[in-house]
């Protein structure tokens, strides 16, 4: 009853949350929780199926179905033009009192561990972890299955193609 549902928004079976804001034009697809006072800002889409293919017989693309949920923490803001893809046979995960700029793409099972800000136009490919307390600089990119620590800067522009296990470690480049 506390939540605030903008003008034209779209909502499939999910579970909203006490203070949650969804602005203007918000899609959210079932099997989505969204955290208590989390602010979802205008034409962001949470929960949508990832690109997920296969090399089938023949050598065919075989779209892969996702199985997934998506669950969105507390405290939470996630930017406008956002897109959060559901899990495909893990969840996709954004722990607690994180911030997302406008225009970030989140894949497939993408886990974002608490307090962990991405600036706007952050790419992360399926399968990308990410650490608790990280600041991940604008326009990033991140190659699938990549695992970063806790407490990790990444550089604008960078694009992360390895994993990081030093916490308190710089990334910037590619």
């Amino acid at each position: 009853a506390s939540a605030y549902i903008g003008p034209f928004c779209y909502i499939e079976k999910c579970d909203i949350k006490a203070n949650v804001a969804l602005y203007s034009n918000v899609s959210v697809y079932e099997n989505t929780t969204i955290g208590k006072g989390t602010i979802v800002h205008s034409n962001t889409t949470i929960g949508v199926d990832g690109v997920i293919w296969g090399w089938g017989p023949k050598n065919q693309q075989v779209y892969m179905p996702n199985f997934g949920s998506t669950l969105i923490g507390n405290n939470c803001i996630i930017g406008a033009n956002t897109t959060i893809a559901k899990g495909s046979l893990d969840n996709t995960i954004i722990n607690s009192e994180v911030n997302i700029g406008h225009g970030c793409k989140i894949g497939h099972d993408c886990k974002i561990g608490e307090q962990t800000f991405l600036s706007t136009g952050i790419a992360l490919a399926g399968g990308v972890k990410i650490g608790k307390r990280c600041f991940i600089g604008s326009g990033a990119c991140f190659k699938s299955a990549i695992r970063i620590v806790n407490d990790i800067v990444v550089g604008i522009g960078s694009v992360v193609v390895r994993d990081c296990n030093i916490s308190e470690t710089v990334l910037f480049g590619n």
